[in-house]
């Protein structure tokens, strides 16, 4: 059975109008599954390419990643029904129609650490009120549903110029 792989990571920000000191934050991701594309590669592994959104909430409600939404896209290998690698990225968009590109990678699975999915994630190429913003930090994904939507925890740190 393929088991597909959503990650987070669409992360999510919602309040930057001036220059800010590193500011660390963490909360949750959901993500919902629009579609996911299969391919069998020649060593019999499976490329997933998957299109999914994500909503992100902070756990302080001033913490720019709170209460956003992302359309993503990402691609994972699969090894006999596991996921062995990903990345992705995301168009995060704000309340207020600002918003900001995320990038996220996969770094661990199924370990005595990471006993789900865990990785890494970044900001990148923000407009309006979030230009200039930088930082990133890591994300857990807690679970998965049958159709690869997911949920789970983030935590990072964020500058803006």
């Amino acid at each position: 059975m393929l088991t597909r792989t959503v990650l987070p990571l669409a992360f999510l920000l919602g309040g930057l109008a001036s220059p800010l000191a590193a500011q660390a934050g963490q909360g949750t991701f959901t993500t919902v599954t629009i579609s996911a594309t299969n391919t069998v590669l020649p060593d019999s592994a499976v490329q997933t390419l998957q299109h999914y959104r994500q909503i992100s909430l902070a756990n302080a409600p001033t913490f720019p990643l709170h209460n956003t939404k992302g359309d993503c896209v990402g691609l994972f290998r699969v090894v006999k029904g596991a996921a062995v690698a990903g990345s992705g990225s995301c168009f995060v968009q704000a309340m207020d129609g600002h918003g900001y590109t995320l990038w996220w990678e996969m770094t661990a699975a199924a370990t005595s650490a990471c006993p789900d999915l865990c990785g890494n994630w970044g900001v990148y190429g923000g407009y309006g009120r979030f230009a200039g913003l930088s930082g990133g930090g890591a994300w857990t994904r807690n679970g998965q549903f049958s159709d690869g939507s997911a949920s789970g925890t983030w935590t990072g740190t964020l500058t803006k110029k």
